[in-house]
């Protein structure tokens, strides 16, 4: 839907040699961010006009995620220094589940250097999210690749809340929970649900996490990578059973919360020992 949609769009549109500055009569611009840390507002947006229309098509991750096809943009200002456009993302919701009728997104992008700023803000809430960055006219050759490559962003974000992965974002606090897949060999000690809270660089976080056997709060280890942050604690256990344990019946199990923080992906992996058989296991979570 949204190729075909671009397609159609670029198909009905003369690209022209004009000038960078020209805005009116680009096909397709791609606008990258560089600065700016909160992921409400995408590392890239993407609009297609047709002439000097006041409709402007826009298309990015988050709008994929929530509204599943790319959306139409007002625009509010078009003069001979800036191009200013608005647009609505509906059904947002943060990683608590708190929902917003709309983040309200306004793009200013100067046309002597197409440098841009974008502000999006929750309607209902006082927060305001901003990023900053540049624009550049997509050549007709690469308008495929570009819109395959926005598409697939969108479903990755809808596979991990919607968040695009604000929650790995580095300076930022952290509070989300884990819903844990389920390991060829349960035993009492193996977590069904993990419930994080971080600081913003702190070196420990609050890990609040449900096993088979019942419930428990810890401090968990924050180590983080340029790829991913782990999350580790361990906690003493016993073992009615014998299952997997020597004697006495009890033994330490650590437990390790990988995330990626490109993609979002999350696993947790769990060994207890003393053990006189193998009792460890790496299973997949969905975070939020």
């Amino acid at each position: 839907m949204f190729s075909r949609m671009f397609a159609a769009i670029v198909a009905a549109l003369v690209l022209t040699t004009a000038p960078q500055g020209a805005q009116a009569q680009q096909a397709l611009v791609q606008c990258t961010k560089t600065s700016g840390s909160s992921g409400w507002v995408p590392d890239a947006f993407t609009y297609a006009r047709e002439g000097t229309s006041k409709k402007v098509t826009v298309s990015d991750p988050l709008i994929l995620a929530f509204m599943k096809v790319p959306v139409t943009a007002k625009v509010r200002r078009d003069n001979a220094r800036q191009l200013v456009l608005t647009w609505k993302v509906k059904g947002v919701r943060d990683s608590r589940g708190s929902r917003t009728p709309a983040l309200a997104f306004r793009a200013v992008i100067n046309k002597s250097d197409l440098s841009y700023k974008v502000v999006a803000t929750p309607l209902g809430y006082p927060d305001t999210f901003t990023g900053s960055g540049r624009c550049a006219v997509v050549p007709a050759a690469q308008v495929k690749a570009l819109t395959a490559k926005i598409k697939s962003a969108g479903k990755v974000a809808t596979k991990n809340g919607g968040m695009l992965h604000t929650l790995w974002k580095s300076g930022q606090n952290r509070s989300f929970s884990c819903k844990v897949g389920k390991p060829r060999k349960a035993y009492d000690w193996s977590a069904t649900q993990v419930a994080i809270r971080q600081k913003a660089k702190a070196g420990e976080a609050v890990v609040e996490f449900t096993t088979r056997s019942g419930k428990a709060k810890t401090r968990a280890k924050v180590k983080q990578s340029k790829k991913f942050v782990t999350y580790s604690w361990a906690q003493t256990v016993d073992d009615k059973k014998g299952q997997g344990f020597t004697e006495p019946l009890n033994a330490t199990v650590q437990y390790n919360l990988s995330v990626d923080m490109k993609s979002g992906r999350a696993s947790l992996q769990s060994s207890a020992a003393p053990s006189r058989r193998k009792s460890s296991s790496r299973v997949p979570v969905n975070c939020k």
